[in-house]
């Protein structure tokens, strides 16, 4: 199969990596393993060039420990390739940074949520429009997802459409075009990298007192938001390109 390019927007702290590894393997283990369809990796901030997204059946652009509005350099270059890539109609899947940066890129305005940061295991409700979606039609009633950020879409882009809010946030499902949308929550987080995204946030002292046994119930499993992440490579997969041409022989 031809394959899916996720673009690892930075890396986790180290905290987090020594225990639930990266970006690129939760993304293996959420969709890779089940369809059996390779993803390639790029990360623009260790200035790793973004290739052409013509070679790839879909782009999935990850969360990450930055903040769009910092603006640095690596992520505006993301931005700019985002555009380009949205007009010549690649199939596109932002996730919680790659949620705002894609916004961000065609046009909305990015800050910090008003009531703080949203973070645990949350109740989105999907908007009456979600289900005539390709990528959200099973969203027929509330759902559970991850939530880990401070901050959000404040104003949208033209033309786009709002599927899913939360109590925080009202824009955690968007769609841009018939091949771009994209989620605030985190479809490929389990509770395991829940807990380690929490641990990250506590000084050592209030980790160690962590029961995380105990503590991991507060998270739970999200199979309807990590369904999303399978539409997605459902809808776009393609067979590779020499496989296309030996058919056609």
């Amino acid at each position: 199969m031809q394959a899916f390019l996720l673009i690892q927007a930075d890396t986790p702290p180290t905290t987090i990596t020594q225990r639930v590894g990266d970006q690129r393997d939760w993304f293996r283990q959420a969709i890779e393993i089940a369809h059996q369809v390779p993803i390639v990796a790029v990360n623009p901030a260790a200035d790793t060039p973004l290739p052409n997204p013509a070679d790839y059946s879909g782009v999935i652009i990850s969360g990450s420990w930055a903040m769009v509005t910092d603006r640095a350099a690596w992520s505006e270059r993301t931005a700019e390739w985002l555009k380009q890539a949205h007009t010549q109609d690649t199939p596109l899947l932002g996730i919680c940074y790659g949620h705002q940066l894609l916004a961000h890129a065609l046009g909305a305005s990015i800050g910090n949520l008003g009531a703080g940061r949203e973070f645990g295991t949350f109740t989105v409700d999907p908007l009456p429009e979600a289900v005539d979606d390709p990528l959200t039609y099973h969203l027929k009633e509330p759902f559970l997802a991850h939530l880990s950020h401070l901050q959000t879409v404040l104003q949208l882009p033209a033309k786009t459409q709002v599927l899913a809010r939360s109590k925080m946030d009202p824009h955690q499902i968007l769609r841009y075009g018939p091949h771009a949308l994209s989620v605030q929550f985190h479809p490929e987080f389990t509770p395991g990298i829940m807990q380690a995204c929490l641990l990250a946030r506590l000084s050592p002292d209030k980790a160690s007192e962590l029961d995380p046994s105990n503590h991991l119930t507060q998270f739970r499993n999200t199979p309807v938001a990590r369904q999303i992440l399978h539409n997605f490579i459902e809808r776009y997969r393609q067979p590779a390109p020499d496989a296309e041409a030996e058919r056609s022989q």
